[in-house]
């Protein structure tokens, strides 16, 4: 058969921020570019009522396998997108005016139907083979397209786990739990969904028996080596500003660092990304907050060990592929571990408990790591997360589907 013609549909905004989930659909989507798919990208808005502009960031980069990009009601101008939509200008104006408090759009919900309707006359004229729904909300749009196209959700991770791994700390989840309910029935519509790891394919099993998936892992760009530059004992956490970095990284500036601290006086915590921001965040002394940067390879190069002390959450954790494909040991919890729990103790420390973290943290510290082992780190990760195979089981897949829709 022909490449397929495949449209992506997006609730969530997958251009502008170097995110977890981006990084996941832009390694899916390259196998797909790789094979010579005809790829489009359809994204229902920014960020949500009362953005009206976001930098274009990352924008070039996660774009580039697209052969076009239509985003709902928005224009560029120079290095940020704006959006056009008067109902946004509108909140805008009212709040400014009045007071009224930001609104936001809940995470995963149903799309609107302005943005529903647009998106559905946009995916019609492109008549695809396939529409490829980043997460489960966008279903509803892709079934409204067409009875005959086939229809894949991109599996990032469940919210069902998410929310029992809040639950399990005590902690209230940081979405409306209403999505939920929607996450199964609208898994239970798709033709095929793609699962980051086995579990979440296995759990698909039970919430949905009659939708076939197929597990792909994340895979990685060629990553060249650099040898290690870190000649100050650095330790970095990179992550974005969502409630699971923030609490895992709190953890560790509270129960942790101090202890690495006091064996360590010149030791130091690098934190990149935009969980800098967040607020409440104790600062130690040594810690240093960073916040975006352009290039994380600098970052990896001049770090002797990467922390990842994730307690709630679910999926595979994207910032431990990374570090682990730049060749830096990695000491993260149980949960940070999930999908990669093979792993360790090889080329990984994992641990929940604060005392046994901040001793594997003090001895990567204070230990020269021979540049051998973290060569090896480095070549281990490009071949286990290597697209070659993971390719070719994700492309048989889709053919299947497109021959069973297609009789």
């Amino acid at each position: 058969m022909t490449a397929p013609s495949i449209v992506v549909i997006s609730d969530i905004d997958p251009l502008t921020n170097r995110l977890g989930s981006t990084q996941y659909l832009d390694a899916v989507i390259s196998m797909f570019h790789d094979s010579g798919a005809k790829l489009r990208l359809v994204v229902t808005g920014l960020h949500g009522p009362a953005v009206l502009r976001v930098p274009r960031g990352a924008f070039g980069h996660y774009a580039r396998h697209f052969d076009e990009v239509r985003l709902y009601r928005a224009v560029t101008i120079g290095d940020h997108i704006y959006s056009t939509d008067p109902l946004q200008w509108l909140d805008f104006l009212r709040r400014k005016l009045g007071g009224m408090p930001q609104q936001k759009r809940t995470w995963l919900g149903p799309v609107d139907r302005a943005r529903a309707r647009w998106a559905v006359s946009e995916i019609q004229s492109m008549r695809p083979d396939l529409i490829l729904c980043n997460y489960f909300n966008t279903v509803p749009i892709a079934s409204d397209v067409t009875p005959d196209t086939a229809i894949a959700v991109l599996m990032h991770d469940l919210v069902d786990a998410r929310r029992r791994s809040f639950l399990s700390r005590g902690l209230k989840p940081d979405f409306d739990e209403t999505i939920v309910g929607a996450e199964r029935t609208n898994l239970g519509k798709a033709d095929l969904c793609i699962a980051i790891k086995p579990t979440d394919a296995e759990s698909l099993a039970r919430l949905c028996p009659q939708v076939p998936a197929v597990t792909v892992p994340m895979t990685l760009d060629r990553i060249p080596f650099r040898p290690k530059e870190a000649k100050d004992p650095v330790a970095l956490f990179v992550g974005g500003g969502f409630e699971a970095n923030v609490n895992g990284l709190a953890w560790a500036m509270t129960e942790v660092w101090p202890k690495v601290r006091a064996q360590l006086p010149g030791a130091r915590l690098r934190v990149v990304g935009k969980v800098a921001d967040a607020p409440g965040l104790p600062w130690p002394e040594g810690t240093e907050r960073v916040g975006f940067v352009d290039e994380l390879a600098d970052e990896y190069a001049g770090a002797r060990v990467v922390i990842a002390p994730l307690f709630i959450g679910s999926g595979m954790k994207i910032k431990v592929v990374e570090a682990l494909g730049h060749g830096v040991h990695v000491i993260t919890t149980a949960c940070g571990a999930e999908g990669l729990e093979d792993i360790a103790p090889h080329f990984m420390a994992v641990t929940d408990n604060a005392d046994h973290f901040a001793q594997l943290l003090t001895q990567a510290l204070q230990g020269n790591e021979p540049e051998e082992q973290r060569k090896a780190r480095h070549e281990f990760a490009q071949a286990r997360f290597s697209r070659s195979a993971v390719q070719a089981k994700l492309l048989g897949a889709v053919e299947a589907l497109r021959h069973k829709t297609q009789e």
